[in-house]
C-alpha cells in the first residue's frame, strides 16, 4: 500500500471547534506513522491550545505545516512542533510577545 500523506485544514480561532487539540489528536492518531500536511489559516486564539497542538505535532513527528492567508499569535505557536514549516507567497506570519492570565497577577506576566 502506498504511503499517502493526509491533509488537515485548521482555520479560525485556535481553541475553537475547527482548531482544537481533540481534533488534531483524532487526525494524528488516525494517521499514526504517516506523513500529515497541515494547512493553517488563523489569526490566533488560546496560547495554551497553541502550545498543546505544537506538542502533538512534535510527538507525531511527520508533520508539515503550510500557512495560507493571515496567520498570527497562537496559530504561529501551534506550528512550531512541525518537522517542516512553509508559507504561501501571499500569506502572512506574525509573531508577537504573548502572555497568559494568571489568577494572582492577571496580565502582569508578560515581563
Amino acid at each position: 500500500m502506498p504511503n499517502i500523506a493526509y491533509n488537515i485544514t485548521l482555520k479560525g480561532y485556535v481553541g475553537g471547534y475547527d482548531f482544537d487539540r481533540p481534533k488534531v489528536d483524532k487526525d494524528l492518531t488516525k494517521n499514526e506513522g504517516k506523513q500529515v500536511n497541515v494547512f493553517i489559516d488563523s489569526l490566533g486564539g488560546s496560547l495554551a491550545t497553541g502550545l498543546s497542538i505544537s506538542a502533538a505535532f512534535k510527538n507525531h513527528g511527520k508533520v508539515n505545516v503550510h500557512f495560507v492567508g493571515l496567520n498570527a499569535s497562537a496559530a504561529t505557536i501551534a506550528s512550531l512542533g512541525a518537522a517542516h514549516i512553509s508559507i504561501d507567497a501571499g500569506a502572512m506570519y506574525l509573531v508577537h510577545k504573548c502572555s497568559m492570565a494568571f489568577f494572582e497577577w492577571c496580565s502582569l506576566n508578560s515581563d
